[in-house]
């Protein structure tokens, strides 16, 4: 039922009485739509939060006051929804969310802002306890659902951790180049026989 204006000219109460009524239940069910109802403890209080999709980012130049204001909003680019907020007085335009993480071992999760963090870990192939030699090379390859812009390589560490005296001894992975925003090449530039695995972090932006 549609909301209908009242009183219009020339109308009574008695004649505009269930029309206000009709009003009033449909104000109230719209407002609960994502609200406690008027009725219950909490009332006013927002259950969640719906977002219709924009077709473009909302202005956030502020009357005062209320002084300086920031959007939430949702909109469509590509096809594909997400959510962004703009910074005050039409500022930047920032990316809060992405791809769906994906919480494996070797994996991937959406920073705001755009950027992609994705991690996993290569094993070695030698030996009964699959350790690496020194000049062993490989390539990791990312994740093939996210479409990531390679920007470096984070971090490599080896496991087990060195705890010999020679410092020499310690392991070093060394990473070559980007594949073409895919993954990365890597050698293993340790002479040291007591590594069996390495692992990786990765950051790029989110294409």
């Amino acid at each position: 039922m549609p909301f209908v204006p009242l009183p219009n000219s020339g109308q009574s109460l008695g004649q505009t009485r269930q029309q206000i009524k009709d009003n009033m239940d449909l104000l109230r069910s719209t407002i609960g739509n994502n609200h406690i109802d008027v009725n219950d403890a909490g009332a006013g209080d927002h259950k969640y939060c719906l977002f219709a999709s924009q077709g473009s980012d909302p202005t956030t130049v502020a009357a005062t006051p209320p002084g300086p204001i920031i959007a939430l909003f949702n909109k469509s680019v590509t096809g594909v929804n997400r959510l962004y907020i703009r910074q005050p007085a039409d500022g930047t335009v920032i990316q809060m969310t992405g791809i769906d993480p994906s919480a494996t071992a070797t994996g991937h999760t959406f920073l705001p802002g755009g950027l992609l963090l994705q991690w996993g870990f290569v094993n070695g192939a030698h030996g009964g306890d699959n350790h690496f030699n020194g000049g062993d090379t490989g390539a990791v390859t990312f994740n093939s659902a996210p479409n990531v812009n390679f920007i470096t390589c984070l971090n490599v560490w080896t496991q087990p951790a060195f705890t010999g005296s020679n410092p020499g001894r310690a392991a070093s992975i060394a990473v070559k180049s980007p594949l073409a925003n895919s993954g990365f090449t890597w050698v293993f530039t340790s002479e040291s026989t007591s590594y069996q695995t390495f692992y990786w972090w990765a950051l790029g932006t989110a294409a």
